[in-house]
């Protein structure tokens, strides 16, 4: 990977990510179909996202750019740092979460949903969860992506987690905060905010013919078979 690539994107159809050593049986494939919502899995960790009416953004990058190797937090830090640069210029209070202490860390320990739990470095405004992130490192680079709402309705999830009646939902939306965002304005701002991290960033492009080909072959081959979400 010689250049960073900062992506920002949308889910047709809606799906409901697993993450990478998450359980399948997790997730009730049969609910799923009831909502018209797709099921994969993550190449990074966590516990499952339902990707609806949100924006989605991912950060690839040279390890050097990012911290290196080796150093998640740091790396997590600095690429988080700039999508909060990113979402106050929207005009939202961004904060980070600290690290919850034990008893607090164990609410929502067992729940499979990723926004359930808020955990050190989570992107909060007043306390509610609004962003969720997750990265991967490999020696070619660095993979951060996650998952902002625009909108919530917590029936999908809920049911196709089976998650229990008066299961708690901490976490916030941009139209709970009452902010507008569109997907192009929100990679205006990305480009800007990373801009002070990578460097002059190219302005804002959809995807080649030969990226969308190769989105399809790996779909097809990988992300969408019962292999690799089922973990066969």
């Amino acid at each position: 990977l010689s250049a960073p690539v900062v992506r920002v994107y949308e889910w047709q159809p809606h799906t409901i990510t697993l993450g990478y050593a998450q359980r399948a049986a997790d997730v009730d494939r049969a609910a799923c179909e009831r909502w018209g919502l797709d099921v994969t899995r993550r190449l990074t960790g966590g516990r499952a996202v339902l990707h609806a009416d949100e924006l989605t953004y991912s950060v690839i990058a040279p390890p050097d750019l990012v911290g290196g190797l080796r150093n998640l937090t740091r790396s997590y830090q600095l690429i988080s740092g700039c999508l909060a640069t990113a979402l106050r210029a929207a005009g939202l209070a961004i904060e980070f979460s600290e690290r919850p202490t034990a008893p607090a860390a164990r609410l929502g320990a067992h729940d499979p949903a990723c926004f359930a739990a808020s955990l050190g470095g989570d992107l909060v405004v007043s306390g509610r969860k609004l962003v969720g992130s997750a990265q991967l490192q490999r020696l070619g680079g660095v993979l951060q992506h996650g998952s902002l709402p625009r909108t919530l309705d917590h029936r999908p999830l809920d049911e196709c987690l089976r998650r229990p009646a008066g299961a708690q939902h901490n976490w916030t939306s941009l139209s709970d905060l009452g902010v507008g965002l569109s997907p192009l304005r929100f990679a205006q701002l990305m480009g800007e905010a990373y801009a002070e991290l990578f460097g002059a960033l190219t302005e804002p492009q959809e995807p080649t013919a030969d990226e969308w080909a190769a989105a399809r072959a790996l779909a097809a081959e990988k992300y969408a078979t019962d292999a690799w979400i089922e973990r066969l």
